[in-house]
């Protein structure tokens, strides 16, 4: 009988023994499993967020991408602009120097007439005295009309030159002649054409001077306001 308490006894000693070791193996397994989960859990949050970030980057790159592609747009727009201007200017130096070459050419060629339009006209002047001198002119009633006339048609077709030449003719051989303040006048028309404004004023101030009432003195005074507003 004892050993039969005993037995039960030990049995259920060991009874719980086995209930609490099975308990606490139990709430441990618990606990273990609440950690998993609160670690797959934190697991799941960081992998979230890391996949937020990526997203955010990956979003910051195509705006990247975007305005670096604006960029290089604008700056082969400024490239084509640039080598197009550039072109253009070298074009239009080209044409400008062309252009300087032509008016090299004719201030050249307009300097050498006005050489030998005033030495022409100083060698009739200095002839003009050496006849007054000498009592010269008697065949002005002869040459008064041709030259005359010859001036007014030259005069008509702009040939400054010939016709200051051919005025002065007029004006050698008939000093005291009825055209002498016309033919004087338009002497100094001639040489303003010609640019030679300070021989044209020294003809239309003798204008004024000798033949003050006249037309001819009122259209050189005229182009003497003219000619001293441009200084």
């Amino acid at each position: 009988m004892k050993v039969f308490v005993i037995i039960a006894a030990l049995s259920m000693t060991s009874f719980v023994t086995t209930g609490c070791l099975q308990t606490r193996t139990a709430l441990k397994e618990q606990e273990e499993k609440q950690v998993l989960q609160k670690t797959v859990k934190s697991l799941q949050k960081d992998t979230a967020d890391v996949n937020t970030r990526f997203s955010d980057i990956d979003e910051d790159l195509r705006k990247l991408d975007g305005r670096i592609e604006a960029v290089e747009f604008k700056l082969n727009q400024a490239q084509s602009k640039a080598d197009t201007g550039s072109k253009a200017t070298d074009t239009r130096v080209t044409e400008i120097t062309e252009k300087m070459k032509v008016y090299q050419e004719e201030l050249t060629k307009l300097d050498t007439e006005m050489i030998e339009l005033r030495s022409a006209l100083a060698q009739m002047q200095e002839e003009m005295r050496k006849s007054a001198s000498s009592g010269g002119g008697g065949n002005s009633k002869t040459s008064e009309p041709s030259a005359y006339q010859s001036a007014e048609g030259l005069f008509k077709e702009n040939q400054w030159k010939d016709a200051i030449l051919e005025y002065e003719k007029y004006r050698k051989a008939s000093p005291k002649g009825k055209q002498f303040a016309d033919a004087t006048y338009k002497i100094g028309v001639c040489f303003q054409e010609l640019s030679l404004t300070e021989e044209a004023k020294a003809f239309y101030e003798e204008v004024t001077a000798k033949f003050p009432k006249s037309k001819e003195a009122e259209k050189a005074s005229y182009r003497l306001k003219t000619l001293n507003k441009k200084k």
